[in-house]
């Protein structure tokens, strides 16, 4: 196959705009292993997988306790995270983001 009709068959499959469709999808979720978030963009990724005719899609989870360990590595404490704001200057100062309007912000 020579390269030009590899990128045809790449632009018949792919889109612009489903890839930008799931991406701001994706920054609905704050996504800190372990968070809620983490699992329901996992989730979607996965089922998009599946409806796009990929057949060996699965998702592994394991403990995120501080103790166990994965590839040699323990793996952190889970956290969910509630609330955040950013502010300019003080407490009450302007608002610039908060995790209610935009999960994806907190890192």
């Amino acid at each position: 196959m020579i390269r030009q009709e590899l990128i045809q068959m790449l632009e018949q499959e792919l889109s612009g705009e489903r890839a930008l469709e799931s991406a701001a999808h994706l920054t609905q979720f704050y996504r800190s292993p372990g968070a809620s978030g983490y699992h329901r963009a996992t989730d979607f990724v996965a089922d998009l997988l599946r409806t796009n005719k990929l057949d060996k899609v699965w998702v592994e989870r394991y403990p995120l306790d501080g103790e166990t360990k994965f590839m040699n590595v323990t793996m952190p404490l889970a956290w969910e995270p509630i609330s955040g704001e950013l502010r300019v200057g003080s407490p009450t100062g302007r608002l610039l983001v908060s995790y209610e309007d935009a999960p994806s912000c907190l890192p």
